[in-house]
Parts: C-alpha cells; structure tokens; sequence
C-alpha cells in the first residue's frame, strides 16, 4: 500500500489510483474481518471479556462507580484518622483559594486534617476554619518552590508529596490515594475498592531479573538525585 500510494500520489493516473483504492478496501475489510473475530473470541472469555472488569452498558457501570466513590469516601476517612495534609499557599498562587475550598468540603466529607503553610504571609480566608501557619524551612527542605503545591503528613516526620500545583477536588483525591497506596499507608484491597473497575483476572506477573544489567546501574547512580524510587532503593540496598 505504501508503495501503490507513493506512485498514485506522483502519478495518479486512473489506474493508478484505482490500484491504491482496491489495496485500501481489501486492507479496509481485512481488518473489519480481525475486529469481528477479536468481539467473537473475547466475548464470553474467563480473561479477555472487558465486560468483567467493567460493565459495557452504562447502567451498571454507573453503579460501580458509585460504590467506588463510597468505597473511596471510607478508606479516605480512615487514612485521615492518622494522617493529614498540608497546602504550601502564597500570593502567586491564583487557585489556591479554590483548593483550599474543595480541601473543606473533604473536611466535612471525609473527616480530613489539614492545614496551609504560608510562604510569604498569604492566608486563607478564615471561614475555611483551618490551622494556618507560616513557612520556617519546610518549603526548602521539601524542595517547594511556589504555593499550591500539597502533601501527605503521616507521622512522626514523614511528608509525601501529592501535587505540586493547583490541583482540582476529585484529582486531589485520586492523587492521595494513589501515593498513600505507595507509601503503604492504604492496603492493596482497599485501594481496589475505591476503583470503578474490578481487579485484573490474568496471572501475568512481573518479570523478576536476577541482577540489574550493569549499563542500568550505572544510570541509576547517574539520575538517583532526581528519581525517588531510585534513591529509595539504593538507600534500602545500603
């Protein structure tokens, strides 16, 4: 076909371009041919029916959803038992107001903690009824160059980040999950319940090498100041 069209194009003489057409339908109904037989082997099929792991039909999967978020809502709740967040807020930071009222309706909701640091006196409006505080280094040791930027505090000392800017209510939530799942802070299960989709059914497991190729290591060491999972697994590895 590249070829065909390639002397269409440069030549498109009728017979030519009739030649390019007829190669394009038989590729045309080949692949309606490959897409029939694709829906006729996965439909139906232990591993390869989609429909297992999320409904089709919008209905139901509507319904997934909203055990999801219910499931989100309990497992969010709890994590906020024994953890909390923290905003880094200043006066370039246009959206940190409307964070800072998403992150109190989550307060109401899901029973969160959390308070905005402020790097150059910005506050918060006081309805927001937070614990507000000025910055005296965490910035700089957490490496936070503007406002907007939040992470996860878990005890004693322990901060995660989640974003570093403005970022909206539902992303905010998804995003803590995420890295509290990460961190350990949220179990494997409990994560999958806040997940509109239900687990995978294939045993494909990750291929378990038994050294790192030495090209690899050495890239590791050349990018550990900018990769936290490298750094993590080389200070775990010392």
């Amino acid at each position: 076909m590249p070829a065909a069209l390639d002397v269409a194009t440069d030549n498109p003489t009728p017979e030519n371009v009739e030649r390019y057409l007829l190669l394009q339908k038989i590729a045309l109904d080949r692949s309606e041919q490959f897409s029939e037989m694709v829906a006729m082997v996965s439909t139906g099929h232990p591993e390869l029916d989609e429909g297992r792991r999320r409904p089709w039909q919008d209905t139901f999967a509507k319904q997934m959803e909203k055990a999801a978020e219910d499931s989100k809502r309990e497992v969010l709740t709890e994590l906020f038992k024994r953890n909390a967040l923290i905003m880094f807020v200043d006066k370039n930071c246009a959206s940190c107001g409307l964070m800072g009222d998403n992150f109190y309706r989550m307060q109401e909701t899901h029973g969160l903690v959390w308070q905005a640091i402020s790097m150059d006196g910005t506050v918060l409006p006081p309805e927001m009824k937070i614990k507000q505080s000025f910055d005296a280094g965490l910035a700089a040791n957490l490496g936070v160059g503007n406002g907007g930027a939040v992470f996860l505090a878990s005890p004693p000392n322990t901060y995660i980040p989640v974003t570093w800017n403005a970022t909206g209510g539902a992303e905010i939530a998804d995003r803590i999950l995420m890295v509290a799942r990460r961190a350990g802070l949220v179990t494997s299960e409990d994560f999958s319940r806040t997940q509109a989709v239900n687990p995978r059914v294939s045993e494909a497991e990750p291929i378990q090498g038994d050294s790192m190729p030495d090209i690899l290591q050495r890239a590791d060491d050349f990018l550990r100041n900018n990769a936290l999972h490298i750094t993590a697994r080389k200070e775990a590895d010392q």
